[in-house]
């Protein structure tokens, strides 16, 4: 595939020299996969970064200093036929053409654009001025290179198209080409051999072999058992919240099929086991909700240039009954991978299936996924790079911002413990003066409503007794309208759990909310109910003094 690449642009008489840009674990991979072309002088082959933007500009280093124009192409494209390089150029080096800065192929949109949220459709997209984006795209190199160089390095470039665009510069489009496929999945395989065996596919293209390429396709196995503990249920099975009679024991939330399931994608990957990755001898991950883990393992995945075809989920067990749960289980693995439904099926066994003394003691999963490592070189200059680990980092920010970091795991009565770690800040912004508090309420109620929906999506449990940046912002409240005074705090703190864990009537619909906003809304109404019976007392007991 990528010996098709480098022939079509070698043979094209605009050519000056092609960069091969390769992960650098890949060199060697991609030398031999173009064969004999590496012998030719024109041809040079190039460690890539971590990122889109740290490949194109090792690829631009070794531009011809006297370069005019630079073209960046996904491998991804064998299938580039002359005409589109001629094109690309006759478009930069025409008569008035001086200020395109950049030209690309695109071919017009026929399907009918829906946008769909939830599974649902919520409206249609007007196709007209729309157009599907391909490769080769070309640049005027300096101009490029100047981009890259201011460019802010810690924003993340998905389409060099767009550095030109944020710059304001002219952009020229051609035809595309329907040759010009993308190999994203193996039917891919099919569908570009069938397009290379075409007779108006022009001279000079390079043909695909007779023989289908065979992708790089794994299988990986996963296994994981916990024992039923002492205490009383829920237990979590495939992300999803079920009632029981027994809990599991475990360091973390115990969930067998997530660890499994995340045993069996880093075996493919030969990426160590979950244990390497979230060791239970650290206490961080004590009571730790193993979606991240999973959301982990498929980031790992997709970093790796790696897709996730298919999930397969086997559970042994007599009790609880997996029947009721198995579709939410699908939807939850899929959402936590980050592939489609279909992609994941949950199969309980039949009755009985594991018989023995043992099946009332422990649960067992067994998952199996099958994996496809794409190439990911990347022909002239990269358009692709992997995917690194600041998605997980980033959400790992807004649970640990849910839970106040170890606070909301302490058990018992996190909640609790989530009112008293919030007594600290709160006098050290009363120490400022109360209109500090007042800010920190609002910022605490903004970030809490988004911290307790990110968490309720990655661990599938609605209100989770860990989250307890609700109770700082409702014990928060209640401080406002008493003195800063430790006797007043205390009664502050009692009134404010108290009507926490009753709940009245108001604290109770505010709970009915949905998501993070529920989450958040009731311990606000429990703190407002606090503040108003304190300010009674207050009043109360001035008119006593007076």
């Amino acid at each position: 595939m990528l010996a098709h690449s480098v022939e079509a642009f070698l043979q094209h008489p605009a050519t000056e020299r092609v960069v091969v840009v390769a992960a650098e674990t890949r060199m060697d991979t991609a030398k031999a996969a173009i064969g004999d072309l590496a012998g030719d002088e024109r041809v040079l082959i190039t460690a890539g970064g971590d990122r889109r933007q740290d490949s194109v500009r090792a690829g631009l280093a070794l531009a011809a200093d006297d370069a005019a124009l630079v073209a960046i192409h996904d491998a991804a494209r064998p299938l580039l036929p002359q005409g589109i390089i001629t094109g690309l150029v006759a478009a930069m080096e025409e008569s008035g053409a001086h200020d395109i800065m950049a030209a690309l192929p695109v071919l017009p949109v026929t399907d009918t654009l829906k946008s769909v949220k939830d599974d649902r459709v919520t409206g249609t997209t007007p196709r007209a001025g729309l157009g599907r984006a391909q490769t080769p795209q070309i640049f005027r190199r300096a101009h490029l290179q100047a981009l890259y160089e201011s460019h802010d390095n810690g924003s993340e470039i998905t389409d060099d198209i767009q550095l030109v665009e944020a710059d304001g510069g002219r952009i020229a489009t051609i035809a595309g080409d329907e040759r010009l496929w993308k190999l994203t999945a193996p039917r891919d395989f099919a569908i570009l051999s069938a397009l290379a065996g075409d007779n108006a596919v022009p001279e000079g293209t390079a043909q695909m072999e007779a023989q289908t390429p065979v992708p790089d396709i794994r299988t990986g196995t996963g296994f994981d058992v916990h024992k039923f503990g002492d205490g009383s249920g829920p237990v979590m099975l495939a992300g999803v919240s079920i009632p029981h009679d027994r809990s599991l024991a475990a360091h973390s939330d115990g969930d067998v099929g997530l660890h499994a399931l995340c045993d069996a994608i880093f075996g493919a990957l030969a990426d160590g086991d979950i244990g390497s990755h979230f060791p239970p001898s650290e206490a961080r991950w004590k009571d730790a909700e193993s979606g991240q883990f999973l959301s982990f393992a498929a980031e790992r995945c997709a970093a790796r240039g790696a897709t996730i075809l298919n999930l397969d989920l086997t559970l042994i067990c007599e009790r609880p009954k997996i029947g009721p749960h198995r579709d939410a289980m699908r939807e939850r693995v899929a959402a936590l991978a980050g592939i489609s439904a279909t992609g994941s099926r949950s199969r309980p066994p039949p009755p009985k299936v594991w018989a023995s003394p043992a099946a009332a003691k422990a649960l067992r999963r067994r998952r199996q996924p099958h994996c496809c490592l794409h190439p990911q070189i990347l022909t002239a200059m990269p358009t692709a790079a992997a995917r690194n680990g600041r998605v997980a980092m980033h959400r790992q920010v807004w649970i640990n911002l849910a839970t106040l970091g170890p606070v909301g795991r302490i058990r018992p009565a996190p909640g609790t413990w989530g009112s008293a770690a919030a007594l600290l800040p709160a006098a050290a912004l009363a120490l400022g003066g109360n209109w500090l508090l007042e800010i920190g309420v609002v910022i605490a109620c903004i970030i809490g409503v988004k911290a307790a929906d990110i968490y309720e999506a990655h661990s599938g449990k609605k209100d989770a007794s860990e989250v307890v940046i609700d109770e700082l912002a409702g014990q928060w409240i209640a401080l406002l309208v008493v003195p800063l005074d430790w006797r007043w705090w205390l009664a502050a703190f009692v009134l404010f759990r108290l009507f926490d864990i009753v709940k009245p009537g108001p604290v109770r619909m505010a709970e009915r909310l949905p998501g993070g906003l529920g989450v958040m809304a009731d311990d606000v109404v429990a703190g407002v109910l606090a503040a108003a019976l304190l300010l009674v007392v207050q009043i109360m007991m001035t008119g006593a003094t007076g």
